[in-house]
């Protein structure tokens, strides 16, 4: 066993117990349960209010390359297994999670088993100029900037991207 690592078996009920209400208690602030029967329908025409208002952010691609962009396409990034090993090395634990679900203490805690794996990942993607698809989805929830909320603008959209994404775009 690794020192600094989760063991799961080494914990007791108690212990157990008690990182669930914690994990509960971190993310109550995101879901907001209702028991009115009318709030779903209300709660459906908010959200596509809200992906109206912060969808203006979103930029379209450009159709074509742009000649001086062109003239580079010879050129080939890619990273070393030294560098993705440390922006594993350097995640903060407490950083929400992705719609992956893969903790950020897991990449840090095994990124001497995972950098060999990701370095092929990032530069296979790197070499298509594609990204995984599973390493682009996010959510992206609404946080009030305070407590009484008037317009959209009064909330904040912050995105939940898959650690490993934001690692990879790190390395640039």
């Amino acid at each position: 066993m690794h020192p600094g690592l989760f063991h799961p078996e080494d914990l007791d009920d108690q212990e157990v117990k008690r990182l669930l209400r914690e994990q509960k208690h971190r993310f109550q602030h995101f879901i907001n349960f209702r028991t009115n029967p009318g709030a779903a329908e209300g709660d459906a025409r908010l959200a596509e209010k809200l992906n109206l208002f912060f969808a203006r952010f979103e930029v379209e691609p450009a159709e074509t390359a742009t000649p001086h962009l062109m003239a580079l396409s010879n050129l080939t990034l890619t990273v070393e297994e030294s560098e993705v090993r440390h922006t594993l090395r350097s995640i903060n634990p407490r950083k929400a999670t992705g719609l992956d679900g893969v903790p950020g203490r897991v990449l840090k805690d095994c990124a001497d088993q995972l950098a060999g794996i990701f370095t092929k990942i990032f530069n296979q993607s790197l070499a298509l100029s594609t990204v995984p698809p599973c390493l682009k989805s996010s959510i992206i929830v609404p946080l009030p900037k305070k407590s009484h909320i008037s317009s959209l603008s009064d909330y904040w959209p912050v995105a939940f991207t898959p650690v490993v994404m934001k690692r990879f775009e790190k390395l640039f």
